[in-house]
């Protein structure tokens, strides 16, 4: 995708669909938010810890990237 992007001069816009989901996107209007929460719930899928990450935090690592503006003062 990279490859084609390029070869066309088109911007690559990569991330997850729930961004552009109402109640995500409408978030990021929220002016000066306080606290941002986010749980991620994974109820009898039992794996590696290696597949959770990937397959299911990566959801919230790009949401908090969407969301979070600014410097990170305290992770």
């Amino acid at each position: 995708m990279l490859t084609t992007a390029t070869e066309n001069k088109v911007l690559l816009h990569l991330g997850f669909n729930r961004r552009f989901a109402p109640l995500i996107s409408s978030l990021k209007n929220e002016e000066e938010p306080i606290q941002i929460s986010w749980q991620k719930n994974r109820v009898n899928l039992p794996d590696k810890p290696r597949v959770f990450i990937f397959d299911d935090f990566i959801h919230v690592v790009d949401s908090l990237r969407f969301l979070g503006e600014g410097f990170i003062e305290n992770l």
